[in-house]
């Protein structure tokens, strides 16, 4: 389908025509219009002056730009159009020696960089002499890669090899807008103009891991996307010159980054493959480099505690000290150099059955002067039955010992029936707030998530003393009013962020064979409620049985990952996760790190620590590192550290 084409209102004659307009005659050449060309007005009163584009635009300074950043230098041989918006894409090819521009009749104009000669553009490079319909280009080499058109259409050149699954083509559309290699080679990420991004392997491959924009284009304006040679994650550059995360990118721009507000005329993104910076083409051929650093940090892990069976919680205290469980043997101290590993109590009680054991731990603020540490753990206890029951302790002066139990909630329900200990919780945190929160399991019993009498299945809010919090919500007469919120299935992590006191934090929740959820602290239903008996095909979040539930700010969807403890992660050298909420993960057997809008959703997620170790909980030291336990085998367990660089 040809364009239909309007008059250009000037003509600047062959001297500044990319490939196939010099060749054209005059008359031919007026005919083509100003749609085809997206020429701004502004454009033609630059060039009659004689004036750069970027003279008279601004580029726009992020927080935490570094003046010693060093910007990547110019290529050297490009080409350039001024006044014409005829500059597709832009693309360097993996050893960083050569690269191209793409214009939109799909010729290619090599440029070298770093004190390398421009190359010669392949000769079997699709050519629409005349027709703007290019809009992509992604190298595999300096002969060989893709250029993709404005319908979706993917073209290979060199040799390079056929999509394993063909990409969406929308014939007369022109929605797409570029194209990017995963870091392999082996998959290819296209964006469209709206910035919904879309994968697809190559050569028989499968296709790349997904990538998800921070949060959608306020402006449906996409020209073009990159992704990091980590895979990290990458940008999404839209036509003002702003770059919207994709993924988690572990290199963010620390330079000023060209920016052009209200005009359309960003055209293409390439980043280097060292990650030390990149550019942004505009519509003329124009390349402005933007340098990149402090991104997610590098994690340097070690064993700070081996020789362990299912650790399962741990706390910091003030005079140097790590007191954590073992959910079969029961409460356990240690210094904070590793020395001095003992055993500071098994209670008499401790019931260890499947999940169940000593489980979740808190100390107290003011553990400086009450030396209290508050613990969940399944009870035996005479007289009382089976239960699960959070009870207060006394470290003593020389951490040799517990003393002073109270039991400050008893009754937790244990799973009566089946297998013994199953959704047992159970984490207990203090809040921002001086009260103490903790997340309950469901036992298994298909009433107790809505039972407003049952502990079980619930977030609950309480003082030192077990009583409930004065301001917790009021459900219904006769409900327990320690009571915050109810419908949970197995709260596995609460955390709260220090940086977002309008709300009280996240909840961390195990789905059944779908649906593990990550949840903000806020009074109300949940919408678990699996009976008749205990059916686990029911909604995690019931929304035809509860209209009025509260919906996940995270789910995993199919798989579950099992997730479980949870930490926000604070401090400078956190770089670009400083604030982002760290989740070990069971099942997934790997550390995930959400980073959260100011609301408490969830804008984007990225995996790390992927080892295959089950890992149940991250807390952060006072050192500022990141303490994970494991949960593989007896014995064979340990707490890892992770050091942030």
């Amino acid at each position: 389908m040809k364009p239909a084409f309007g008059r250009l209102p000037l003509d600047f004659g062959a001297v500044c025509m990319p490939r196939g307009m010099s060749s054209a005659p005059k008359s031919a050449r007026v005919g083509w219009g100003a749609a085809t060309w997206r020429m701004r007005r502004i454009s033609f009163v630059v060039v009659a002056l004689g004036l750069s584009f970027s003279a008279l635009v601004g580029v726009v300074a992020a927080p935490g730009l570094s003046a010693a950043a060093v910007v990547p230098a110019t290529p050297t041989g490009g080409p350039y159009w001024p006044g014409w918006d005829i500059a597709r894409a832009v693309a360097i090819a993996p050893d960083a020696t050569v690269g191209f521009v793409l214009d939109g009749f799909g010729g290619l104009h090599g440029f070298g960089y770093a004190g390398h000669a421009p190359p010669r553009p392949p000769s079997n490079a699709p050519y629409w002499p005349g027709w703007d319909v290019a809009r992509g280009l992604a190298l595999r080499d300096a002969s060989s890669g893709y250029v993709i058109d404005a319908f979706g259409g993917l073209h290979p050149f060199g040799g390079a090899p056929a999509p394993t699954v063909a990409l969406p083509y929308h014939l007369g559309q022109d929605t797409t807008r570029g194209i990017t290699l995963s870091p392999d080679g082996t998959g290819a990420y296209v964006v469209d103009r709206a910035g919904g991004v879309v994968r697809a392997g190559l050569g028989g491959a499968p296709a790349p891991p997904r990538l998800t924009l921070s949060a959608p284009l306020s402006v449906p304006i996409a020209a073009d996307l990159a992704v990091l040679s980590d895979g990290s994650g990458g940008f999404v550059l839209d036509g003002f010159g702003a770059l919207h995360h994709l993924g988690v990118p572990s290199v963010v721009p620390i330079s000023r980054v060209p920016w052009w507000p209200g005009w359309d005329i960003a055209r293409g993104i390439a980043v280097l493959p060292d990650r030390s910076g990149g550019f942004v083409l505009d519509g003329y051929g124009g390349l402005h480099g933007f340098a990149l650093g402090n991104g997610a940090p590098q994690l340097n892990v070690s064993t700070f505690l081996s020789g362990l069976t299912n650790p399962w919680d741990l706390g910091f205290s003030p005079d140097g000290w790590v007191i954590y469980t073992q959910r079969p043997y029961g409460i356990f101290a240690v210094r904070s150099d590793g020395t001095g590993n003992r055993r500071l109590l098994r209670p008499s009680d401790l019931l260890v059955a499947s999940e169940a054991g000593a489980m979740g731990l808190a100390l107290d603020p003011n553990f400086a002067s009450n030396r209290r540490v508050y613990v969940c753990f399944a009870s035996r206890a005479v007289g009382h039955g089976d239960d699960v029951r959070l009870s207060r302790f006394v470290v003593n002066a020389n951490w040799t010992g517990l003393t002073g139990r109270r039991d400050l909630m008893t009754g937790l329900p244990i799973n009566p029936v089946g297998q013994l200990g199953r959704h047992s919780g159970c984490r207990p945190r203090f809040g921002p707030d001086g009260y103490l929160w903790i997340g309950t399991g469901d036992s298994a019993v298909g009433t107790v998530p809505q039972d407003l009498h049952s502990l079980g299945g619930k977030v609950l809010r309480i003082d030192t003393n077990g009583v409930a919090a004065p301001d917790n919500p009021f459900y219904a007469l006769f409900a327990d009013p320690r009571i915050y919120s109810y419908g949970h299935r197995n709260v596995q992590g609460l955390a709260f962020s220090p940086a977002h006191p309008s709300w009280h934090g996240i909840s961390i929740e195990h789905g059944p064979g779908i649906d593990d959820e990550a949840n903000r602290l806020v009074p109300g239903n949940f919408g678990w409620d699996p009976i008749p008996g205990y059916d686990e095909s029911v909604p995690m979040t019931d929304l035809t049985k509860y209209p009025s539930a509260i919906s996940a700010v995270w789910s995993s969807g199919d798989p579950t990952i099992a997730p479980s403890g949870a930490t926000f992660l604070t401090g400078a050298r956190w770089r670009s996760w400083r604030d982002a909420l760290a989740v070990g993960v069971l099942k997934g057997s790997h550390l995930r790190v959400f980073l959260l809008r100011a609301d408490g959703s969830v804008r984007a997620s990225v995996t790390r620590l992927a080892t295959g170790v089950r890992l149940r909980t991250p807390v952060q030291g006072p050192d500022g590192n990141l303490y994970v336990t494991t949960d593989n085998r007896p014995g064979g367990d340990v707490i890892l550290r992770v050091k942030p660089t």
